[in-house]
């Protein structure tokens, strides 16, 4: 089933697997994750993920408009100092766990991180205390922390400056994303790294 998962690329209503193929998406406003469920199904989606407190619902389910069979649940990620949004997140995973219909479960997890926004915190060690279902870690706006490591236009000199800062935003997403993700007592099964313009899930999510 993991192997099954990861190969659908989505693109189209006609390129899905059979039924649904149904995700959890965590992350906070402006992580990327309209953008990230509309570039797998290849579709826009009809109802983006909530961007205002107090509409959100968990259970709402998110429909491509060209491609029935991707359905999204959205949780808004974890603030600090609130166990609130991580119960309700791990009442739902319970809940669809023990729904007998395979197309109602969720098939993955995933967790979105902001490259430029934050390293990993309490809220991520807390979640990757337990084994839910499959997961993999979204680094998105990798571009941002590029950017960050960018001369100022008068300092440009030597070698290629966006490929050293490239290799910096590289290093940087290795030794406080990847690695400390890793080390977690139950790690996500991939930590990739997304930037906007360069979406490869095909590469990125096929384990073979």
């Amino acid at each position: 089933m993991f192997g099954r998962i990861f190969k659908w690329s989505g693109g189209g209503a006609s390129d899905g697997p059979p039924g649904n193929f149904r995700v959890l998406i965590i992350g906070k406003t402006g992580c990327g994750k309209t953008t990230i469920l509309e570039k797998f199904c290849g579709a826009k989606i009809a109802d983006a993920p909530s961007e205002k407190r107090g509409l959100h619902n968990i259970e709402k389910e998110l429909v491509a408009v060209n491609n029935k069979g991707f359905i999204a649940h959205d949780s808004r990620g974890f603030e600090a100092g609130t166990d609130a949004e991580f119960k309700r997140v791990t009442s739902f995973l319970k809940k669809r766990e023990t729904m007998t219909d395979l197309l109602q479960k969720i098939h993955i997890i995933w967790y979105c991180i902001q490259a430029d926004c934050r390293p990993i915190q309490q809220a991520e060690i807390k979640f990757f205390a337990k084994r839910f279902i499959p997961v993999v870690v979204i680094v998105t706006k990798f571009d941002c922390l590029v950017q960050d490591y960018m001369p100022d236009d008068e300092d440009v000199s030597g070698p290629d400056p966006y490929e050293e800062a490239t290799d910096k935003a590289t290093e940087n997403f290795h030794e406080y994303y990847e690695k400390p993700l890793k080390a977690m007592p139950e790690p996500p099964d991939f930590v990739i790294k997304l930037s906007k313009g360069s979406f490869r899930f095909n590469r990125m999510f096929n384990p073979y």
